[in-house]
């Protein structure tokens, strides 16, 4: 055992010696690569060459501006990082800094610079490339969250003048945003940088709880309308995770306003990302590109595998569906790259119907009263009513790939996008009398096409009234722009 210890004391002596007798290029080649603040202050402890060099402000200033954007830290209490002896002032800089922010005259500074900026014009355009839409109503108003691969999150009125559309900036993810949820009481963010934030409707400046455990990017939260306390995250690492949001109280630590909340359970399962989550008061749905989708109880069990897919899943819905006798049944819709839709009981997790409907992969779905649209690579949109099991319609407009779909079945009316830079406006009572006319499965064309983007459209959602009426088309073009379409 002494002469163990005697060896691997020589030949840390021995690496000790030869890290610090690199050269100075090295040295600095190394520090580049350096990810965090704490690491590279730890750096300075090696020898006096290395704290002299990662004591330099070309390594200190792009960490701390990284962590921290720019315009977040032109306050008017501290100007921006000094640019002389970094490693002494930018210490007390640093702390008199965090300990101004997180109080309650400092939050307060925050909000109004928001504003102000806003007013300047700066913030009313993402400058990088949305990666997440979502709309949603509150308090009679629509407003829209648009994200981008950044990690900024812009909330945004529609209804304003074009100076004034941007009302908030969330900016503490550190990476593109993947997902935005939107319950009764939170705003859900998922990001490249394995968080989850969770916000409040009424306060916006900074994220209430943030929710770290995964390993990797988060890419889907799911969770109950009427519970929206306990919710579940999937991610790239391939785990979902459970949270009770209502059981650990929120208590800021020092020098970080956030609460890092722990997870309740893990549930491992799947061999690949995760990409779908949906939930029932009982029971946790995951799809992932493993072509698998299974079945959890929210004491973490494994329920069941359902399988039969031939290809990557990435669109699931849980939805209420009628059978050939006109009973309701709450089911679980998915949608894989190998061109086939599979429904299966949400109780049982018995397969009730199959169905082949494209010949390319499937990339979006949308389900309403008994009708499922979906949208594949050829361009082709294909209508499926489930009540009757028989195909409505096939819908071709696009000369691309088909990215999202908006169905509002109740008007009978569908509108899709595409990479070819428009969106597609459909009547699907007009393609269901000419599949009827025809008897033959026909191609039915749309009403007109919408154009804006100078780009594909990678995202598209539709705005609602208070009444669930059509307001807007809210379009996301690869060009970093959003555009609004006022549907009649």
């Amino acid at each position: 055992m002494r002469e163990y210890c005697r060896d691997r004391v020589a030949e840390q002596q021995d690496t000790w010696r030869l890290t610090k007798q690199l050269p100075k290029n090295v040295i600095k080649l190394i520090l580049q690569y350096v990810a965090d603040i704490s690491t590279l202050h730890t750096l300075t402890w090696v020898c006096r060459r290395w704290k002299e060099l990662a004591s330099h402000d070309q390594f200190w200033e792009p960490l701390l501006r990284r962590r921290r954007r720019a315009e977040q830290m032109r306050t008017q209490s501290y100007g921006m990082i000094p640019a002389i002896n970094v490693k002494r002032q930018f210490k007390e800089w640093y702390l008199n800094w965090l300990r101004d922010t997180w109080s309650e005259k400092g939050q307060k500074r925050q909000e109004e610079f928001y504003r102000k900026e806003v007013r300047d014009n700066v913030f009313l355009h993402h400058t990088s490339h949305i990666t997440a839409v979502r709309v949603y109503w509150k308090d009679g108003q629509s407003y829209i969250l648009t994200g981008d691969e950044k990690g900024m999150v812009q909330m945004r009125d529609p209804g304003k003048r074009k100076e004034d559309q941007v009302l908030h900036i969330l900016s503490e993810h550190e990476g593109a945003i993947n997902a935005i949820e939107v319950s009764k009481n939170f705003i859900f963010t998922c990001a490249d940088d394995s968080l989850c934030h969770v916000w409040t409707h009424d306060s916006l400046a900074f994220p209430k709880y943030t929710l770290a455990a995964h390993a990797d990017a988060v890419t889907c939260v799911g969770f109950v309308k009427e519970k929206d306390t306990k919710i579940v995250t999937g991610s790239m690492d391939r785990n979902l995770f459970i949270w009770d949001l209502g059981k650990i109280q929120s208590v800021p630590t020092k020098g970080n306003y956030n609460s890092i909340k722990p997870a309740t359970l893990k549930l491992a399962g799947h061999s690949m990302k995760i990409t779908v989550i949906q939930c029932t008061d009982k029971k946790i749905f995951s799809a992932s590109t493993d072509a698998q989708v299974r079945m959890w109880d929210w004491r973490g069990k494994l329920l069941g595998t359902l399988t039969g897919h031939s290809g990557p899943i990435h669109c699931m819905q849980l939805v209420n569906l009628h059978d050939r006798t006109g009973n309701s049944v709450e089911c679980v819709v998915s949608a894989c790259g190998g061109g086939m839709i599979r429904c299966w009981h949400s109780e049982t997790g018995k397969i009730l119907w199959g169905k082949v409907v494209a010949s390319t992969p499937i990339n979006c779905m949308d389900i309403s009263n008994d009708i499922v649209v979906t949208g594949s690579s050829d361009g082709m949109l294909n209508v499926y009513n489930t009540a009757t099991e028989s195909n409505m319609a096939l819908l071709k407009g696009h000369d691309s790939v088909v990215r999202n779909i908006a169905l509002d079945a109740s008007r009978q009316r569908l509108v899709s996008s595409s990479d070819d830079k428009t969106c597609c406006v459909w009547d699907l009572a007009e393609a269901a009398k000419l599949n009827e006319d025809s008897g033959i499965r026909s191609y039915c064309f749309p009403l007109y096409q919408l154009k804006g983007p100078k780009a594909a459209i990678i995202l598209m959602t539709l705005q609602k009234n208070a009444e669930g009426k059509w307001q807007r088309v809210v379009a996301v073009g690869n060009d970093k722009t959003v555009h609004y379409w006022n549907m009649r």
